[in-house]
């Protein structure tokens, strides 16, 4: 123990010397460079449920959910959060933008679908800085739902699973693409009392 303590006290004495021989610009470059990675650090924890912090890695929550209706037919409901200040683009974009968000439910069995993904509100057109084009987003909230049926009566053969395909920029810089996969199985119908 004695022998680690001397060891400390010999690096803590190195480190003081170390200091006092560099120029006052080094010292400044150390002291500030110590600064911002505690700072970076203490920012990334808090929680980005605030509004604070690292929300910037990932700047849309999906989550997804699934339900019977009845006894054979179901809703798939998809929920993107999007944090303050950023867009997630629309489904339909041209070829020289960003990418557009695709959803891809290839990985379902014991299901067919019967209709097509619906958002719940239209994505609005606006001009985007970052590609100089006009594009269709979504900030904020948005739902997407798409029904089902069941093959067989049974719920335990029916998964839902596929992947989401999405880019989301502020007004300064964009995200890279990034894809959000997803399984489930849908929860069992119950009468309403």
């Amino acid at each position: 123990m004695r022998k680690c303590q001397n060891s400390l006290l010999n690096l803590h004495f190195g480190i003081y010397d170390l200091l006092t021989i560099m120029t006052k610009k080094v010292r400044l470059f150390f002291i500030l460079a110590f600064i911002s990675l505690f700072a970076q650090c203490a920012f990334s924890s808090i929680p980005s449920s605030l509004g604070l912090g690292n929300t910037s890695d990932n700047p849309v929550k999906w989550r997804v959910e699934a339900k019977m209706t009845s006894s054979h037919e179901g809703i798939v409901t998809i929920v993107a959060s999007i944090a303050s200040g950023w867009h997630l683009y629309g489904t339909e974009l041209p070829e020289d933008g960003p990418l557009p968000t695709t959803f891809d439910f290839s990985q379902s069995k014991g299901i067919v679908f019967t209709d097509d993904l619906v958002p719940s509100e239209a994505a609005i057109a606006h001009q985007d800085a970052n590609f100089d084009l006009t594009l269709d987003w979504w900030s904020g909230r948005v739902t997407f739902t798409r029904h089902f049926r069941l093959m067989k009566q049974d719920i335990n053969d029916a998964t839902i699973g596929g992947s989401i395909k999405y880019m989301s920029c502020n007004d300064k810089t964009c995200m890279p693409p990034k894809t959000q996969t997803f399984k489930i199985t849908p929860k069992p119908f119950t009468q309403a009392k």
